[in-house]
């Protein structure tokens, strides 16, 4: 029997989105594509905290199944096999970069996953929500992309403000009720078992936590 057999739901999901996480991280399929997309253009740019963040528009396919990243590209350089719509799905996640003061200063300076799209056959943007298991699988995975990029509660906390709704057991977060809920726990007026597992999240906060 196949080791993936033994996995349960849970554990297949979290294996789909390490092995995701594994063509995003530096050295990665989609970081070294990133160094050829220019910045602002179709994808825009976004303000938070009184900074200007310019966006690049990342395109990939996958499976439509399952939530794991097949390929990242444009349409005209992915194979036909791919874009013709029976096993996979394309997708284009909105990505930050960091602001020219970041840099400079050191300060926040990594690209983030504001957003994801999910297209259409003809390679439209249709939807920003996921419509099934394997679509949350990818938008989780970019929740986490974010996520795991903290140092600091201030990184947790501007992260979370870019990264939007999380997804709980039974009920979506906003990135206010999210940050009141971790200074609850770093009060120690809650225990990290309030904090949603999703994106990392809890494991996050454990971890900075430990810092100390």
């Amino acid at each position: 029997m196949h080791p993936e057999q033994y996995l349960s739901p849970e554990g297949r999901r979290s294996q789909l989105i390490e092995q995701n996480l594994v063509k995003m991280k530096p050295g990665g399929e989609m970081n070294n594509l990133l160094a050829f997309e220019s910045m602002g253009g179709n994808a825009g740019g976004v303000e938070m905290e009184g900074r200007y963040y310019p966006c690049i528009g990342m395109n990939g396919y996958f499976d439509r199944h399952t939530g794991e990243i097949k390929v990242f590209g444009n349409i005209q350089e992915v194979p036909e096999e791919i874009r013709d719509g029976s096993n996979y799905e394309g997708f284009i996640f909105r990505i930050t970069s960091p602001s020219y003061d970041d840099i400079i200063n050191k300060r926040r300076a990594y690209k983030l996953i504001i957003s994801v799209h999910y297209k259409d056959s003809l390679g439209r943007k249709v939807r920003l929500e996921p419509e099934n298991e394997a679509e949350d699988v990818l938008k989780e995975t970019a929740e986490r992309y974010n996520i795991q990029k903290a140092k600091t509660f201030d990184d947790l906390y501007f992260i979370l403000e870019a990264t939007g709704n999380l997804r709980g057991t039974n009920k979506f977060y906003t990135p206010k009720e999210l940050v009141t809920m971790i200074e609850k726990v770093r009060q120690g007026k809650l225990t990290s078992e309030h904090i949603t597992r999703r994106g990392g999240l809890r494991d996050k906060v454990i971890e900075l936590m430990g810092q100390k």
